[in-house]
């Protein structure tokens, strides 16, 4: 499996370091508003629900893109 090295040019690193770090750094604060009005909704075991669920179904295509190659 190819990982970003690989695929993007060696002059456009930079961008491409910086916008992953734009969307990884910057989807934590949306995360925690959203956990933050589950929890005034329903409470703290209702976003730890949620999220378990989310967890759960984001597997699944994780490991068809992160799994074993298959022949």
């Amino acid at each position: 499996m190819a990982n970003a090295q690989d695929i993007v040019p060696e002059h456009m690193m930079g961008r491409y370091s910086a916008v992953s770090r734009l969307f990884s750094w910057g989807a934590m604060p949306l995360g925690a508003a959203l956990a933050g009005v589950l929890a005034e909704l329903g409470g703290p075991r209702l976003v730890f629900a949620v999220l378990a669920v989310v967890a759960a179904a984001a597997l699944v295509p994780f490991q068809r893109i992160a799994g074993p190659a298959r022949a």
